[in-house]
Formats: structure tokens, sequence, C-alpha cells
């Protein structure tokens, strides 16, 4: 997976941009607030349909500006893709080769890919939602499967919650209904995890050698039970509080560490190295199962990191084979990286320098 061409057009201070990525490594410089962490968001809206800085539409399109308009093209396991987004403050338009979608689950598809930034240690200290939709960005592009199930899943969990608050005698009906997806989703995970855990434990040989990391997961509901006894068996206690206690809506990734959560023993820095070893082992299961290489954006690669480990991230982008882009400050020029395109960012102008 590789971005060819990227045009932006009134994105935060972007007036107008476009640019020719390498299919390598690419290093995005500039002071700060210069318009390399929108450079980053461009590519995301264009994968996500989103932004990951918030979900105020306005703040995301330029001031005094009515329109957001993003293009790119790329390839995409031998394959030509041209993905087009315009947004204004009320509405989003999504064309993929001159076709309009209304699922952005589609983008994701065709444009795979992970955002570094200084808050992915959120992975490893936040709440379980970060982990667990790591973990489903994963099987969504590897289980065909799991998009429908995923979904089956969302509008039973809310019927069965409407139930319980309005139509207790139906609630039995919708145990059974959600038990049925929600046990293919959880199995789905489950061998997912199974599948990444070994590549994990390999990658963090080279970025933390020192730090014995595990993996398990935590299913939503008792570990001992099958999911339609913890539903029939909560049933009361979920009519009184008027909401489904348990199930894969609950589940979490658990990281462990010499035995203990490594949330808690672990500095943000080695957190850091964590996230990136889990997201450039996705990205090594994703090729082995399906071929396609996601695109990796590292924004700000030297917050919490010293030059070794920096350097030691870089070589690791390098082995996965695949498209990067890194944002680094003016003042880490110094920095020794092997880069096979680098663009200045000043003002929201971007300008392609030589190597």
């Amino acid at each position: 997976m590789a971005l060819d061409l990227i045009r932006i057009r009134n994105l935060r201070n972007i007036s107008e941009a476009s640019l020719e990525p390498s299919a390598g490594i690419n290093i995005f410089e500039g002071p700060n607030g210069s318009g390399k962490t929108s450079l980053l968001e461009a590519i995301y809206l264009l994968g996500r349909g989103r932004s990951f800085r918030g979900n105020r539409i306005a703040s995301v399109i330029q001031k005094n500006k009515q329109t957001l308009e993003l293009y790119c093209e790329a390839e995409n396991n031998k394959k030509s893709v041209k993905i087009g987004l315009r947004k204004t403050t009320v509405a989003t338009d999504v064309k993929i080769n001159g076709v309009r979608i209304n699922k952005l689950s589609l983008l994701a598809r065709e444009l795979p890919l992970h955002l570094i930034t200084p808050r992915s240690h959120e992975i490893i200290e936040g709440k379980a939602d970060y982990r667990r939709r790591f973990l489903e960005w994963g099987v969504f592009h590897v289980e065909p499967r799991y998009q429908y199930y995923s979904a089956r899943y969302q509008r039973v969990l809310a019927q069965r919650n409407a139930a319980l608050k309005r139509d207790v005698a139906s609630v039995d009906h919708w145990n059974i209904e959600l038990a049925r997806s929600g046990d293919e989703l959880n199995q789905m995970r489950l061998e997912y995890l199974r599948s990444l855990e070994p590549i994990l434990i390999d990658e963090l040989q080279y970025l933390i050698p020192n730090i014995s990391i595990s993996l398990s997961w935590k299913q939503g509901w008792d570990q001992n039970t099958d999911l339609i006894d913890s539903l029939t068996r909560n049933r009361e206690r979920d009519i009184h509080k008027g909401y489904t206690s348990g199930g894969p809506h609950r589940a979490d990734l658990v990281i462990m560490s010499s035995g203990e959560p490594a949330s808690r023993i672990l500095s943000r820095g080695q957190q850091k190295l964590i996230v990136i070893g889990l997201i450039l082992s996705q990205s090594k299961l994703l090729k082995n199962i399906t071929g396609m290489n996601p695109i990796i954006m590292v924004d700000d690669l030297e917050s919490e990191l010293d030059q070794t480990n920096k350097i030691s991230i870089v070589q690791r982008l390098i082995a996965q084979n695949t498209q990067v882009i890194i944002t680094r400050t003016d003042n880490n020029r110094t920095s020794n990286y092997q880069m096979d395109k680098l663009f200045h960012v000043e003002h929201g102008a971007v300008s392609e320098e030589r190597v």
C-alpha cells in the first residue's frame, strides 16, 4: 500500500498542497504549528473519513472557508485506487474511483493505515476501548466475516438494551440472538490474538529486548461461562441497570510485563516502544495473510525517545518494506534517519527538499 499523490485544499492552515511521497520513508519537518500534523490528518481522513484530532468538523475546515477537499492516488495490492473526499460543515461526500460511497468502512478497506502519536501510549494506559479498537482493526482487515458479525452484534445489543427498559418479556429472545453473533466475534478475536502474539514477541526483541511482554484476552464476561449462560444469569441485574453488563462489547486486551500490568511498571517511553511493536506486528500479520501492507504514520517520533531508540524504530519501519510518513521539528534535523524523501512544512506550505 503506497500513496503516489496527495492533494489538499482548505484543511486547517493548509490552503493548498500537492505532494508525491515515496513508497518508502518520508520525513515531514518544520517548526511547531507549521502544518505537519495536519498533513497526517489529511491522509487519516482519506483512510477513515474522520479526524483523529476530534469530532468538530468546523475545526478541520480552514477558517473562512466553506469546503475541505482531499484527493489521493494509491497502489493497493497492485490495484490503482483514487479517493476523493469533500467535507462541509453539514455533509461529507466520498468517492472511490469516481463512485460515491455511503460506508466509511470501504475507505478503511482501500486505504489501511496506522497512526502513532505522542498519545499512543493510551493503548496501554487508557480504557479498554482503546485496546479493543486496536485489535478490531486487525481482525477487520484479515477476517471478511468480522464486519458482518460486528454490525449484527451492535444492532442486537441495542435491541436488548431497549428491551431491558421497556419490554422485559422479549429479553430472552435477544439473549439468544446476541449470543450467536457474540460467540462468533469472540472466536475471531481470539484466533487473531493467537496469531499476533508470537509476531509481537519477535518484534519486541529488536525494540525493547530487556522487557518481557505477554498478551491475554478478557472476553467481556465470565471466562468460564458461555455467553448465553452469562446473559441468562445476569438478566435481572441487567434489567435493574437498564443495559447489558457483559459481552464482547466489554472485552479488553490485557498487556502484562513480568507478571504486572504494563501500565503500572513501564515508563511512557517503554510503553511507546511496545505500542510501536504492536502496530508493526499487526502490519506484518496483515501482510502475511492478505499480502497488503498498511501505511504507517508517526507524528512526532522524537517524543519521549532517545536517539538510539529513534534509530532502532526507523530501522524496524524500513524492515516493514511499507510506506512510512514521519513528522519531526526542525530542531531534530541532526537525527540520523535513513529516508527516501524529505518535505519541509512551514505556514501550511509544503515543499520537497533534496535528501
